[in-house]
């Protein structure tokens, strides 16, 4: 009976490992050694080891619509000069005065907010308002636009404020526009009211006029403090109206209304009382107006009238009728 040997592996070459079961392992263990075999297993069975990635990061939150800061503000207020006498406008007069004024601004550490989304930026500032020995507490809300690039207005910050201030001597209220720039600062302001003892009570007064900032000086507090003093120079019109010809023109169109109104009823009196009837708007004569009387054609009624006195006059000089025979 033949006997069939099994194929030794060939020298050299290790076998595979497989599905061949002990007998395989034991194969491959003599020919390339336990620890390759070891390895064998390990990478057949063993998943494939994740990759380790560093995670993204996250996006800029998204800054607020609008930001806020609060400053403390006081300002030191010059008396204005007046420029020459005031100009007569008609129903306004205007004066061009020069003054100045010291800004002490103070703005304590915040809180970065980030960008708004809108470019507006809304400051809030109180403090005091000192003139010439008095003072008045003084408060505004100021929307401070982005700061402009490029074009006729680059550097340029639009800026929009309201605000009032009150006092012993009276209190006023106002709103402003301006546009600052790193040297000049050109406004345009509306003081919707202004108490005041020498001047009393006046409404919509108008200011237009070019703050020039001498110097600015910041500091910074110990605390983180933004601390800023600038200095100004003030060249502007006021524009004021004059109530008391506003006043008089208004009485005047007053007193003239009425004036027509009271001729159209002493009319319609009168012809009450003479017992005919009043003449009404739009007759005349029984007719309406705006439709001619009939015309006379070529003036024959005129004619004939004439032929007629010219007949009577001949009469009477003992000429006889124009026209017939003489003796």
């Amino acid at each position: 009976m033949a006997v069939v040997a099994a194929a030794a592996p060939a020298q050299g070459r290790a076998p595979r490992p497989g599905r061949g079961g002990p007998a395989s392992v034991m194969a491959l263990q003599r020919a390339a050694g336990n620890a390759a075999v070891a390895r064998a297993l390990a990478g057949r069975d063993a998943a494939p080891a994740a990759l380790l990635r560093q995670p993204a990061p996250a996006p800029p939150a998204p800054g607020p619509a609008v930001a806020t800061q609060g400053q403390v503000k006081h300002t030191l207020t010059l008396p204005d000069r007046k420029l020459g006498g005031q100009k007569d406008l008609g129903y306004a007069a205007a004066q061009f005065m020069v003054g100045g004024t010291v800004d002490l601004e103070v703005t304590p550490p915040q809180a970065d907010p980030g960008t708004p989304t809108s470019g507006v930026t809304l400051k809030g500032a109180g403090g005091v308002n000192a003139t010439e020995g008095d003072g008045r507490y003084q408060a505004e809300v100021t929307a401070e636009f982005e700061k402009r690039v490029g074009g006729v207005l680059d550097g340029c910050t639009p800026k929009a404020k309201v605000g009032g201030e009150a006092g012993a001597d009276g209190a006023k209220l106002g709103l402003e526009f301006s546009l600052e720039g790193e040297t000049f600062e050109p406004k345009f302001g509306i003081t919707i009211v202004d108490l005041s003892k020498e001047d009393g009570l006046t409404f919509l007064t108008l200011e237009a006029g070019v703050d020039w900032k001498i110097r600015e000086f910041p500091f910074t507090a110990s605390d983180g403090a933004a601390i800023k003093v600038t200095p100004k120079a003030t060249v502007k019109v006021a524009i004021t109206p004059n109530y008391t010809r506003i006043a008089a023109q208004l009485a005047e169109g007053g007193r003239r209304g009425g004036g027509v109104g009271g001729d159209r009823g002493g009319a319609g009196r009168r012809a009450a009382a003479a017992g005919g009837r009043p003449h009404r708007p739009g007759h005349l004569h029984g007719r309406r107006e705006g439709r001619a009387a009939p015309r006379d054609p070529g003036g024959r009624g005129r004619r004939a009238a004439g032929r007629d006195e010219l007949r009577a006059g001949d009469d009477r000089l003992g000429a006889g009728p124009r026209g017939g025979a003489g003796p």
